[in-house]
């Protein structure tokens, strides 16, 4: 795992661990559920973690969030439609604000009215796969 994965890695179990707590189900999907089956860690080119999530679910995540800002770990935000004014991007991403790369997009996304796609969500087989 380079520099980055685990830092995505850490972001990961950031949400898990949220989700899990709150009885919110996803799944890995794409090149992260590829990776943790084929190769039991990420994929040596993936730079993004994917997941999927039922309405209901993102309801009820976004809905924990929303209402108790607190639970998420200091410098994360979760900048999706719904709560962000310029992002247009119907992929949502939980960010690490201090990262350059995520805070560049944040402050482009709000200055500039544009988006990047990056996706950085994920879970449990990943986070046992990798350890």
């Amino acid at each position: 795992m380079n520099e980055a994965q685990e830092r995505l890695f850490n972001l990961l179990i950031e949400i898990d661990d949220l989700c899990s707590q709150h009885n919110i189900d996803y799944c890995l999907a794409g090149g992260s559920a590829l990776g943790a089956i084929r190769n039991q860690c990420f994929l040596p080119w993936d730079d993004d973690i994917d997941l999927y999530i039922t309405r209901d679910n993102w309801n009820k995540l976004f809905d924990v969030i929303s209402k108790n800002p607190e639970l998420l770990p200091e410098n994360r935000d979760l900048v999706c439609i719904e709560n962000s004014k310029y992002y247009r991007n119907p992929i949502a991403r939980y960010i690490d604000i201090l990262n350059k790369m995520d805070s560049d997009y944040v402050q482009k996304t709000e200055t500039n009215n544009t988006t990047t796609v990056l996706t950085n969500l994920d879970t449990d087989t990943l986070k046992q796969l990798i350890k």
